[in-house]
């Protein structure tokens, strides 16, 4: 806020993507010029080209999925309100990583195989470890992350977990048994051949 009124980047931020970056400061410029003449809207629905070409069946399926997401993470929100934590970004996060890895009595770091309670998935002990390296894939989704003990997710360092792992094959093996019922798009990424796929 006490940014120069013409240094935008500063103001607002700025996106890797100069095309989207651009675009979005398109798209402040027309809401603001609208809010200047009209008032404040009751809502903004931004549609994206590419769903426009969707059939209506797809769209309302999105929109399901999307309403699903936001009443799980509202569930999460709670959890953390009832246990008197506070509710960010990286909490409810930290929590959706938590409940992919499986149920809750079987819910593992899955490089080490130790169990990861409620508590130690919204604290230090634990990590949101990119599977492939960031760095390396620049792959930020959330099909690229996992919940993990921090202490492993240090020892991985800047490496897929075959590269990190592999050379103790018992070590590694256990790895891939733990993942099996990790999501499909989450599973693959924990192979040997991970990043020649990726």
């Amino acid at each position: 806020p006490d940014a120069p009124e013409k240094d935008e980047v500063a103001r607002f931020g700025r996106l890797a993507n100069p095309t989207v970056h651009i675009g979005l400061n398109q798209l402040r410029r027309v809401v603001n010029k609208l809010i200047e003449v009209y008032g404040k809207p009751e809502k903004i629905v931004v549609e994206l080209a590419r769903d426009l070409k969707l059939p209506p069946a797809r769209i309302n399926e999105l929109n399901k999925t999307n309403r699903e997401n936001q009443a799980a993470n509202e569930r999460r929100a709670q959890s953390l309100r009832d246990e008197g934590i506070a509710v960010t970004g990286d909490a409810i996060r930290r929590l959706r990583l938590w409940e992919e890895q499986g149920p809750p009595q079987a819910r593992r770091c899955p490089y080490t195989g130790k169990n990861i309670s409620f508590d130690m998935a919204v604290s230090a002990a634990t990590e949101i470890d990119h599977i492939l390296p960031r760095s390396r894939t620049l792959d930020d989704s959330y099909s690229n992350k996992v919940l993990c003990i921090s202490d492993a997710n240090r020892r991985k360092g800047n490496r897929s977990p075959f590269e990190a792992f592999g050379a103790d094959q018992a070590s590694y093996d256990a790895i891939v048994v733990r993942t099996r019922e990790f999501p499909q798009n989450k599973r693959w990424r924990f192979k040997s051949d991970a990043m020649d796929r990726f």
